[in-house]
């Protein structure tokens, strides 16, 4: 799962980002977790008293009033072990080589069909 933080969210402290990302992953799977226990790793080790975190600021105490709905544990995954968190994010995307213009228009021929209903 991957989501680009709007530039307001850009401007967010790192805990309030990895926050963000935690609730928008959980409420993605909601359907599969809801009623579960499950474990969530994170390399961002400030997260790991998320749930009995006192200090917090009113945007993630609003999120981990939310995340209380659901039976998980947080644990540190070390970064340098962490070979996935934030892949989609920092893997270089190539430059398409043909022209969009081109594929759509050849994707739709080649979508088109000429079968009666």
């Amino acid at each position: 799962m991957s989501k680009k933080l709007t530039k307001t969210q850009t401007n967010w402290s790192t805990i309030e980002q990895e926050c963000y990302a935690i609730v928008q992953a959980i409420d993605k799977w909601d359907k599969y977790l809801r009623g579960h226990e499950f474990i969530l790793g994170t390399d961002h080790e400030p997260l790991v008293n998320l749930p009995n975190k006192e200090q917090l600021n009113k945007r993630c105490n609003r999120w981990r009033l939310k995340l209380a709905e659901y039976r998980f544990k947080v644990k540190h995954i070390q970064g340098n072990k962490n070979n996935m968190a934030d892949y989609l994010s920092r893997s270089p995307v190539e430059a398409a080589e043909e022209d969009i213009d081109e594929i759509i228009q050849y994707e739709s021929k080649f979508t088109q069909t000429d079968l009666p209903l």
